[in-house]
């Protein structure tokens, strides 16, 4: 089984983090880990899964890079099932690419390291979604084309009110977007 990484490369713990990461341990259970998230956060939030974080990035704890797979959404090629004979961790940071131009491309940070890279395609994702979409492929060998998503997803906030997400979700049996509980809330709010 390939690990997925989620590489921390922000300076606090926001709150959406958590809800991304309680759905990730949820879900992925023991096949995810996290990196550079403070021990203090770590221990507050996720107290009783202490041993799938570190404060050190992955570079302190993996030492062959050639063998990491930073998930990249200006990489060459797309993520598939054989890359998980080629790579022994997926490396998620940030997010896959920007909302707008306005925002920083977080992924450069770790993208300069010169890490191999793939993407999947070319609409972004949450962490979270990203993490489970790349477990679906190197874990259990889904093909990316198989997978169905929810592009810009609108949630209902109030009587004739909705939002819209501006992110790529992964769309569940009963066709709804996939996404981490609090998150729709703490939009609202």
């Amino acid at each position: 089984m390939m690990k997925i990484v989620i590489e921390h490369l922000e300076d606090e713990m926001f709150d959406w983090s958590i809800c991304e990461y309680k759905r990730l341990i949820s879900e992925l259970q023991d096949r995810v880990s996290f990196t550079r998230v403070p021990t203090h956060h770590s221990s507050k939030h996720f107290s009783e899964f202490a041993s799938q974080f570190s404060d050190e990035s992955i570079l302190n704890l993996q030492a062959n890079i050639s063998r990491i797979c930073l998930l990249d959404e200006q990489a060459e090629s797309l993520l598939t099932p054989k890359d998980a004979s080629e790579f022994d961790f997926c490396l998620v940071g940030g997010i896959l690419g920007n909302v707008d131009e306005f925002d920083a491309d977080r992924t450069k940070e770790l993208r300069d390291l010169g890490f191999p890279r793939r993407h999947l395609g070319a609409h972004q994702m949450t962490a979270d979604t990203a993490a489970i979409v790349a477990d679906l492929i190197v874990n259990q060998g889904k093909e990316f084309e198989q997978l169905e998503f929810v592009d810009r997803p609108e949630f209902p906030v109030g009587p004739g009110e909705s939002i819209i997400f501006p992110f790529r979700l992964l769309r569940q049996a009963d066709g709804k977007p996939a996404i981490a509980d609090g998150i729709v809330e703490m939009l609202i709010d």
